[in-house]
């Protein structure tokens, strides 16, 4: 049994590969080591190299946004990491071998984690552990089990940075996902923040209705982690519309991750 001392210890010495002679920091993991939902994508972007911290560039900040939207964060009920653990140069997409040197501290972090949701976010991260011909724009929000873990894929952030109009798509599944976490690990909302996000959630007529959208500008100075307009606009206005489309001004290139 990995212990989480030790495996961190291995990881931030580790030399499996030649990511370790450009990186900057190694990026273990951000999370409550108790969680039953992890998030895993595929490798850290220039921002996490530097802070040594996963999803903390416009990809992973704009990942916060919609996740507290469905009651979920980094801080108290969730595990995020990445499946290499060193940013490949110019944010290029790991390599095969690369990730098999580097898996192995995720089959460890899982070990001890022991989730019961595995979100991967992206391309990349899905067909590593989900199905090596996994097809994102096709399965995405689908299910698989494998080995008692239930298994899904979202876009990933930094894509939806790129391409808004996924946005709709993004929150139906998230929305799935907070369905399948009730059904199948109810304590994950157990925690503080799922009290405030229902709280937040019941202002109106559903997430990002006009009411709730209206309360949460109202509200935004008294609460800190209220989401950003980038994460709202993700949500129908009528929650029986998912097909209408939301536009926001054209964003720059941006860091994949």
């Amino acid at each position: 049994m990995p212990d989480w001392v030790e495996l961190e210890r291995r990881c931030l010495n580790c030399q499996r590969c030649a990511l370790a002679d450009t990186r900057t920091n190694v990026v273990f993991g951000k999370g409550p080591r108790n969680a039953r939902v992890m998030f895993i994508g595929e490798g850290p972007g220039e921002n996490e190299d530097l802070q040594g911290e996963p999803f903390v560039g416009r990809g992973g900040q704009l990942l916060d946004e919609m996740l507290s939207l469905v009651g979920l964060s980094r801080e108290e009920n969730f595990y995020i990491t990445n499946i290499v653990k060193c940013r490949p140069p110019q944010n290029r997409d790991p390599l095969n071998t690369e990730q098999d040197a580097c898996i192995g501290y995720l089959w460890e972090q899982m070990e001890l984690i022991k989730p019961k949701i595995v979100v991967c976010l992206g391309r990349i991260a899905a067909l590593r552990l989900i199905k090596p011909n996994y097809r994102i724009t096709k399965e995405h929000g689908q299910w698989q089990e494998k080995d008692g873990v239930l298994y899904t894929a979202i876009y990933h952030p930094a894509f939806l940075l790129r391409d808004p109009t996924k946005k709709p798509d993004t929150f139906a599944d998230l929305r799935a996902i907070r369905a399948k976490i009730r059904e199948v690990c109810p304590e994950v909302y157990s925690r503080g923040v799922a009290s405030s996000y229902s709280r937040r959630a019941n202002r109106g007529s559903g997430f990002g209705g006009k009411d709730s959208e209206a309360s949460a500008r109202g509200q935004r100075r008294k609460q800190p982690n209220e989401p950003c307009p980038d994460a709202l606009t993700m949500a129908p206005r009528d929650p029986a519309d998912s097909s209408r489309r939301f536009h926001k001004r054209s964003a720059p290139p941006a860091h994949r991750r």
